[in-house]
């Protein structure tokens, strides 16, 4: 995927989820930004047509998925 879009090295693919992707910034907050895959050119001047998902660090970004888990199972 780094080749195909040129993807700077300060961002790393944590995911990607159906038409979407995850990264993580290395150098800047916030450092996790979920958007819409056919923005990835928009990715480096963060000026996406539709809002992103961000956190702050990874830490902020993974608790928001346990707590979905801990809510989905009950717990």
């Amino acid at each position: 995927m780094r080749e195909t879009v040129n993807l700077p090295t300060r961002f790393v693919v944590l995911a990607e989820p159906s038409e979407s992707l995850i990264v993580m910034d290395t150098k800047s907050t916030p450092s996790v930004i979920w958007f819409d895959a056919v923005e990835i050119s928009e990715l480096e001047k963060n000026s996406f047509t539709s809002k992103p998902d961000e956190w702050d660090t990874y830490a902020d970004y993974f608790k928001v998925f346990l707590e979905e888990e801990e809510e989905e199972r009950g717990l």
